[in-house]
């Protein structure tokens, strides 16, 4: 309230007005469920204290949000009474990928691009990482399919493209048994025609080197099933009691 006193000593006073200071909300702090830093991809949750009342610098109103964008992030509190409070910002950095490609640059070396990267090359018959191939070029030893994991200086992965290489390999060696396989390519059934009388066993492997197949031969024309194989390429090796050899690529469409 307010007196009023004049030149000759009178007063009066005012009626009172009521004053309300209504107390704000606790500052809220916000909390991550994982890095403030990490690749494109990925994500991180913030939590807000508050469990009500919150509204995020990008516009949600739940306690917590699910950010995968770089960028500043903070939180207001307002309470029943319309007072607040806000945090400080919380800054997130999502970094880019890499971009990561294989090419033949030969009959059988392959590249790898961006450069300037860390890079590991892989089978892409059994996704195992071959140890020592960690230059940007990589030269195949043997028929197969690899690509490579490129890393770049934040860390960030991305893995190519698989890469086939056939040609490492002769398509056939010196053969010492006479034997005819047809049809090749074949989808469903190939068969395997020999004049040897011997005990004959046929083997088939993929360019891995993995085995497939193993089967005694018993008549001279012997048809096997190889409808529930993968398309591919394959190696047919057929084998006599005395190790004679034949081998040849079987493609299976």
């Amino acid at each position: 309230s307010v007196t009023v006193t004049d030149g000759n000593g009178c007063s009066a006073s005012s009626t009172s007005t009521q004053i309300t200071v209504n107390p704000i909300p606790a500052t809220p702090t916000i909390t991550a469920d994982g890095p403030l830093t990490f690749c494109s991809g990925d994500d991180v949750v913030l939590t807000s204290s508050s469990a009500t009342g919150s509204v995020w610098s990008n516009g949600a109103t739940s306690q917590s949000i699910t950010v995968s964008t770089t960028g500043n992030y903070s939180v207001t509190v307002t309470n029943g009474n319309g007072c607040s409070a806000s945090s400080v910002s919380t800054q997130i950095t999502v970094n880019s990928l890499p971009i990561a490609t294989a090419v033949l640059s030969g009959s059988t070396t392959i590249t790898a691009s961006p450069a300037g990267q860390n890079y590991q090359w892989i089978n892409c018959s059994n996704n195992q990482l071959i140890s020592g191939a960690t230059s940007g070029t990589f030269e195949a030893t043997a028929d197969g399919s690899y690509a490579v994991i490129v890393t770049n200086s934040n860390g960030c992965k991305d893995t190519s493209a698989c890469v086939l290489v056939s040609t490492v390999s002769v398509d056939e060696m010196e053969q010492p048994l006479s034997i005819s396989i047809y049809p090749n390519p074949t989808k469903d059934f190939v068969t395997i025609s020999t004049h040897s009388k011997e005990q004959i066993f046929v083997s088939l492997y993929d360019f891995s080197g993995k085995s497939i197949l193993m089967n005694q031969l018993i008549e001279q024309n012997e048809q096997v099933d190889v409808s529930s194989y993968h398309s591919g390429v394959y190696w047919l090796i057929v084998v006599d009691q005395f190790g004679n050899r034949y081998q040849s690529k079987l493609i299976i469409e």
